[in-house]
């Protein structure tokens, strides 16, 4: 890195903190030792947490930090309170076969024991959801409080396996909530999509339109404002979406639009002309 660019990146950013340290690589410990130059740096993380190996995590990144900052202070915090007893025990149980992690103490807990863990096998993903609406059913069918489906929470790893279990749950009339937003559905995702889409041929005005929506300065109502007026006008001519708006934005005046409003939108339709 030129030496302009990070001294310019240390001016911007004077105290760097660091979640998830464990899941750090060597190019990402590279540049933060750049970036952390000044020594005003706080990382947290545990390296027996460390699960991202095959996406170049190195938990060796512990003991580079405290060799590249010798003057840190290390806290160490040893309780768990979020879970039983149980769990604490198992996961201590299966942490001692690490072979790379630094010399501490494990966590411990005060909480009780709990149940018992259950591991159970599926060879495939019907199974699997099978068998966790069957526990579902079971749990709350026995609760002297009636069926609380609430009270009840499925974590699981990929979208894909999320897609599933909302199907299952559809089919077995287990109402549900999904926590966040499917990759695919996210508003940035979707506007990269509808972008993308555009340089395809014979593209229709969905993406778009989608795309003008997003790359178009200016605040929701302006944009839409916008929006709308193209599509009335591609209705009235019986034309396409993109038509409507090349029209539009190559005239040089407008009763609808400010001279600016036009010149922005020209030069969104040259960037989506220019990846086709």
């Amino acid at each position: 890195f030129p030496e302009a660019v990070y001294k310019e990146c240390q001016n911007t950013w004077q105290a760097i903190v660091v979640d998830e340290f464990q899941d750090t690589s060597a190019m990402q410990y590279f540049l933060l030792k750049l970036l952390a130059s000044h020594n005003h740096i706080t990382i947290v993380g545990d390296d027996d947490q460390s699960i991202f190996s095959f996406n170049g995590a190195d938990v060796s990144g512990f003991d580079s930090f405290r060799r590249d900052f010798p003057n840190h202070k290390e806290i160490r915090l040893n309780k768990n309170y979020r879970s039983t007893r149980a769990i604490v025990e198992a996961a201590t149980a299966l942490i001692h076969n690490n072979t790379k992690r630094c010399n501490h103490k494990l966590a411990e807990t005060d909480n009780p024991s709990g149940s018992k863990i259950t591991v159970k096998e599926c060879h495939s993903e019907d199974s699997q959801c099978a068998f966790v609406i069957d526990k579902i059913i079971e749990t709350t069918s026995s609760s002297a409080e009636g069926r609380d489906f609430g009270k009840i929470a499925v974590l699981y790893r990929r979208q894909i396996t999320g897609k599933a279990f909302q199907v299952s749950f559809r089919n077995r009339k287990i109402p549900f909530n999904v926590h966040g937003v499917a990759f695919y559905r996210k508003k940035a995702i979707k506007a990269i999509m509808a972008i993308l889409r555009t340089t395809l041929p014979g593209c229709d005005d969905g993406p778009w339109r989608q795309a003008l929506k997003t790359l178009l300065p200016g605040d929701k109502e302006e944009k839409k404002k916008i929006i709308d007026h193209v599509e009335k006008i591609s209705l009235a001519r019986k034309c396409s979406f993109i038509s409507a708006a090349t029209d539009i934005f190559s005239a040089k005046v407008s009763g609808t639009f400010k001279r600016t409003q036009i010149t922005q939108g020209r030069k969104v339709l040259s960037t989506l002309y220019s990846l086709s």
